[in-house]
């Protein structure tokens, strides 16, 4: 079954009328002329024969000739004219079948015909259009061709009614399914067929039907199906009550059960009453303000009273009667919330302490008073717990929070006996997450406000019991004192909040008070943050190598990459300064990134320039903030490798005992990864950390770099070279290599030669230089220190 178009010596279809064909037309009318005349000549020579055998032309007189004659010339106009009346017919009916195929497809309907067990279903142009199909107007579709089109969950109905029209005389089904677009998308067509010529025997022989697209239809069909079921759906489980009213009556007409369960009655009675009577008010709700909104208080069954919030709309409905829907929400714990809000609007709601909002409109009141005099200063108290992310996400959000809770307890227990009474002007704010203001509006001196805050990080360092366990929790704080009120409340806040981070970067667990410096080095901080990300892929930044050398040869044996920065205005500025600021930023990765690959092509050109005096490895620092990437440092390690053509060992990572413990297990696992990769891995400022015993032993590292302040002390006395000797040997007995940092003295360095210690780097062996330097100096200047050294 199929959708159908045209073949020989049947029904065809073609895409437009076409112009009457003169040449055509002579040229038939020519072929009937020369046939009427073969006929004539065929009957005249019949009649000629019909005498031969009747008894000879010799009997056959003029008249009878001329009767034959005139017969054969009637004959041959009869089959002229019959044949021209044909013709004539044949053109009228392809006309017509023309004129009706332009009908057709200019109403957008295709056409198909198909003849039953032929396997081939012929389909016209506007039908192959539809479908995106380019099917040649000549070939048929075949069956099997068309099944496929059909959705699979559509095939079953369409054979079924294709089946009950084979078996039906005079049935015309219509039957709506989808077809599969050349897109891949779905139509949906209208389908209409019959058969219009069977055998003897009521069998199907030819089926022809025509085809519409119908897709933007059902969209629209499916989309209000949609509407009225989401509509309805919203009506009856709205948790908002719902109300439909007669304009004119006022009387209920449809009702949802969100309207009705806090009046508490029942379905037909509400719709037996109006809405006057409910409200109990004379003003109709919003009938007469349908557009409007407003609060109301309606009746319960009981005869008691609800807050609701009424809003109304004045519509026609499909009869033409004017109606009212209205929207009915039962507002009584808002009311309850808003209650419960007004008294907790100033206050934190877990310590019970006044909030962010109460504590700057006390501050605002206490400048005030400062500046017209009535009170001689105030102090604003800016604490930030330290490692309070550390126990809440190790413990939990609830530990957390019964932290908080302890310690707002503690705060206020430390303030003085004046500072808790009622009517105190003193305030304690939590102003968000772990941090607290205090305002302190009773003391005479800024001195006061330190030996408050001496007395509240003594109390707040004592250990905190919580689940069983103690913990441990220090405090920063900021102070900023006014004398004159004449910053405003922000601007103290801030400069308080200034100070508490100068308190972190000075350990921790102390009071710092604000000063100037402290915004010009925020100035400066955020200028050079700036700066730097402009200075990233530029030649501001540049790359310096001290030289680390081998003790026992005199050669060096590395080389570690040390980051310059030449600001254009700023000049010179020292990584001390800048590297906080970029780790701080975020800045540190990119920038590590661009060390990484530029050292690593800084070797490459050295051992392509001199293999024997190139160093063999490059030494790169690695920040917390590149540790804490992970995938993405070993990412940028391959990349620097590969792009510089070195193998794995040619690269060296140094990490400071500090950044590793920080996260342990992670740092761990990233290490062992870089080990797989086959690079280098160095224990930076060794014994200046906590647990560097175990650090040795548990982590890969193949280099441990003792810290310039053991160096230092060499000479400071036996208990120093104890030390220092017990950590080479512990460090070589641990199969790893040791180096001595920081070396400025030739008796610094003879007395690590006399410990033995392999490997050493400071000023005395080399000073930091620009690449172009490095092997010039090789030969020039560090083997000649070394081999005066060993001298000595």
């Amino acid at each position: 079954m199929g959708l159908g178009g045209r073949y020989t010596g049947d029904m065809f279809l073609i895409s437009n009328p076409r112009a009457r064909d003169t040449p055509g037309y002579l040229r038939s009318r020519l072929r009937a002329g020369l046939e009427s005349f073969a006929v004539a000549l065929a009957s005249c020579a019949a009649a000629m024969l019909m005498a031969i055998l009747g008894g000879g032309l010799d009997r056959f007189g003029p008249t009878d000739i001329a009767a034959a004659g005139f017969l054969a010339a009637l004959s041959g106009l009869i089959y002229f004219r019959g044949r021209t009346n044909s013709e004539r017919n044949r053109r009228e009916l392809l006309q017509q079948q023309e004129r009706l195929t332009a009908v057709i497809e200019g109403t957008g309907v295709g056409y198909w015909e198909a003849r039953v067990g032929s396997d081939r279903i012929h389909v016209s142009e506007r039908w192959s259009q539809m479908l995106g199909l380019h099917l040649d107007p000549a070939e048929p579709l075949s069956v099997e061709h068309w099944r496929s089109l059909v959705h699979p969950d559509d095939l079953p109905k369409v054979d079924t009614v294709v089946a009950e029209c084979f078996r039906n005389r005079d049935y015309v089904y219509q039957l709506d399914f989808r077809l599969r677009h050349a897109d891949g998308y779905w139509v949906w067509v209208m389908s209409r067929g019959t058969v219009i010529e069977r055998k003897p025997d009521g069998s199907p022989i030819r089926v022809v039907g025509t085809q519409l697209d119908i897709t933007a239809r059902k969209t629209a069909e499916s989309a209000l199906m949609e509407s009225e079921r989401k509509f309805r759906s919203l009506f009856e489980r709205s948790p908002v009550g719902i109300a439909l009213t007669d304009f004119r009556t006022r009387r209920f007409l449809q009702v949802n059960d969100a309207f009705l369960e806090p009046g508490g009655f029942r379905r037909e009675e509400m719709l037996t009453m109006c809405f006057d009577q409910l409200a109990a008010r004379e003003d109709g709700g919003p009938l007469n303000q349908p557009t409007g909104h407003r609060e109301r208080e309606l009746l319960r069954k009981d005869g008691t009273r609800y807050p609701v919030m009424i809003s109304g709309i004045r519509m026609k409905d499909a009869a033409g009667r004017e109606v009212v829907w209205s929207v009915v929400q039962d507002i009584s714990h808002r009311k309850a919330v808003e209650r419960e809000l007004a008294d907790a609007a100033r206050h934190d709601r877990l310590t019970g302490l006044a909030n962010r909002l109460q504590f700057m409109d006390r501050l605002k009141e206490a400048i005030d008073r400062v500046r017209t005099g009535g009170q001689k200063m105030l102090a604003v108290l800016f604490l930030d717990f330290d490692r309070f992310k550390v126990v809440n996400d190790a413990m939990g959000h609830q530990a957390g929070d019964e932290l908080l809770v302890l310690m707002a307890e503690r705060l206020r227990r430390s303030m003085r006996s004046s500072d808790a009474t009622p009517g105190s002007s003193n305030q304690i704010a939590r102003f968000g997450g772990d941090e607290f203001l205090l305002l302190l509006n009773d003391i005479e001196r800024p001195e006061d406000a330190g030996r408050i805050a001496d007395r509240l990080l003594k109390s707040l360092s004592q250990p905190y019991r919580i689940h069983g366990r103690d913990v441990h929790s220090t405090a920063s704080v900021g102070i900023v004192t006014s004398q004159t009120g004449d910053d405003d409340a922000e601007t103290i806040v801030r400069n308080a909040d200034l100070a508490m981070y100068e308190a972190k970067h000075a350990g921790r667990a102390c009071a710092v008070f604000f000063n100037d410096d402290m915004h010009t080095r925020l100035t400066r901080n955020l200028t050079i943050e700036t700066s730097l990300r402009e200075a990233l892929g530029t030649e501001q930044l540049s790359l310096v190598y001290q030289p680390i050398v081998e003790l026992d040869t005199g050669r060096r044996s590395s080389v570690e990459a040390l980051i310059r920065w030449k600001h254009p205005t700023l000049g010179a500025i020292s990584p001390g300064e800048f590297v906080p600021v970029a780790e701080e930023s975020g800045l540190i990765v990119p920038v590590g990134e661009w060390v990484m690959r530029e050292s690593c092509a800084a070797l490459a050109r050295w051992q392509k320039l001199d293999p024997d005096k190139a160093p063999r490895v490059v030494s790169v620092n690695v920040s917390r903030a590149e540790l804490a990437q992970g995938q993405r440092l070993l990412d940028g390690v391959r990349a620097a490798l590969d792009a510089a053509g070195l193998p794995p060992q040619s690269l060296q990572l140094e990490v400071t005992e500090r950044e590793v413990m920080r996260d342990p297990e992670a740092s761990l696992a990233l290490m062992h990864r870089l080990r797989e990769i086959g690079v280098r891995l160095a224990m930076d400022d060794f014994g200046t950390g906590t647990s560097s015993l175990g650090c040795l032993r548990e982590y890969p590292f193949d280099v441990i770099k003792i810290d310039r302040s053991f160096i230092n002390g060499l000479s400071a006395g036996p208990d120093t070279l104890a030390v220092i000797h017990a950590t080479i040997t512990l460090v070589e007995n641990l199969g790893k290599c040791s180096v001595g940092e920081g070396v400025e003295t030739a008796e610094q360095l003879a007395i690590l030669q006399s410990l033995g210690c392999h490997y050493a780097q400071g000023y005395f062996l080399g000073r930091p230089m620009p690449e172009s330097d490095v092997v010039e100096t090789e030969r020039t200047v560090i083997a000649p220190r070394l081999q005066l050294t060993s001298q000595g």
